[in-house]
């Protein structure tokens, strides 16, 4: 059994883990090449209709979309139908790497997916092989 102390430091190491991944160009070093975007950003999944959320056996199409930290800028990017899981930005935060229902959704036994990148410079999405 976890001893209080031992679980709150769990739940700080998860936050911490949580908004690393989130997080886009909060990085103070110098070294570091600068993010694409202009003020720290978080990317996530936004429904297109009401319904479940995912997963869920009504999977409903969910888009890629982003926002400043404050909540203002909200901007959706991307727009075709297709149900998106598990947006993160690339260290640089010039890209947002997700995965994508081809075919299907989350839980049903033909889905087919593959994972995309969507170039915040030129607004474009393409399959991450290609």
């Amino acid at each position: 059994m976890l001893s209080h102390v031992q679980r709150i430091v769990r739940i700080i190491l998860l936050c911490q883990v949580a908004s690393f991944a989130f997080l886009a160009g909060c990085s103070g070093s110098t070294t570091v090449a600068q993010p694409f975007t202009a003020a720290p950003q978080i990317v996530y999944m936004r429904p297109t209709a009401s319904g479940p959320f995912p997963p869920g056996p009504n999977n409903i199409p969910w888009e890629i979309a982003v926002m400043n930290l404050d909540g203002s800028g909200r901007h959706q990017l991307t727009s075709d139908g297709k149900f998106k899981f598990l947006p993160q930005f690339s260290p640089d935060g010039s890209k947002i790497i997700y995965t994508k229902y081809l075919v299907g959704g989350y839980g049903s036994p033909n889905a087919q997916t593959d994972i995309f990148v969507y170039i915040l410079a030129t607004a474009q999405e393409r399959a991450a092989a290609a």
